[in-house]
C-alpha cells in the first residue's frame, strides 16, 4: 500500500499540468486494476490445482482475456478428464 501511496506522490509532485496528471493516475489506476486481477486469477488457479491430483494437469498456457480496464495476461491450467 505504501508503494501505491509514493507513486501517486510522486505523480502529484511531478511538474506536469493538471491535465497530465490526472492522466497518469487514470493510467496508473488501469494498470494496477490489472495486475490485481491478472495475480487473483493466478492464486484462483493454484487453488483449483490443489483439489486435483498432479497427473491430471494436462498442461499451462498462457491465457489474455479483454476486460474493462484493458487486456490482463496470466497462466492458467489445463486438466485431463
Amino acid at each position: 500500500m505504501n508503494n501505491i501511496v509514493a507513486e501517486l506522490v510522486k505523480i502529484l509532485k511531478s511538474e506536469s499540468s493538471l491535465l497530465k496528471k490526472g492522466q497518469q493516475i487514470n493510467a496508473f489506476f488501469v494498470s494496477l486494476a490489472r495486475q490485481a486481477i491478472s495475480l487473483a486469477l493466478t492464486q484462483l488457479d493454484d487453488e483449483l490445482a490443489q483439489e486435483k491430483s498432479q497427473n491430471q494437469i494436462h498442461q499451462k498456457k498462457q491465457r489474455t482475456i479483454l476486460t474493462a480496464f484493458g487486456e490482463i495476461s496470466y497462466v492458467r491450467r489445463y486438466y485431463r478428464t
